[in-house]
């Protein structure tokens, strides 16, 4: 499962997306603004970060997950949960995650001792 793609579509229609038993995407938006000293405009963008105490499931992720495959939450809820797995198993052997989105990019995500 590509949990990514599910996420990062997620996050351009909600501030928070919350990942069970790894934590939350929080974003905040900024609007476009003109910057007064080189009159240029500053896009529109959002901001991310990640914090690992929100842990406990809405149901959003879950039910999008089930919705776009047309599976059962109970099916989506496990095949989440191996995938979160996955991601713990890989984070606690360094690796670094990243994937682009078409209007910004998440750079990385780190695993932290509160992981």
């Amino acid at each position: 499962m590509r949990l990514e793609f599910y996420i990062t579509d997620l996050l351009f229609r909600h501030d928070c997306v919350i990942v069970p038993e790894l934590g939350a995407f929080v974003s905040q938006s900024y609007p476009a603004e003109l910057e007064p000293s080189t009159r240029m405009f500053r896009p529109a963008r959002k901001q991310l970060a990640f914090n690992s105490e929100m842990r406990r499931s809405d149901g959003l992720l879950i039910d999008y997950v089930a919705t776009t495959n047309a599976w059962s939450f109970e099916r989506a809820s496990q095949e989440l949960k191996k995938a979160v797995r996955q991601w713990r198993h890989e984070l606690a052997q360094g690796k670094k995650f990243g994937w682009n989105i078409s209007v910004s990019s998440i750079q990385r995500m780190e695993a932290y001792s509160s992981c």
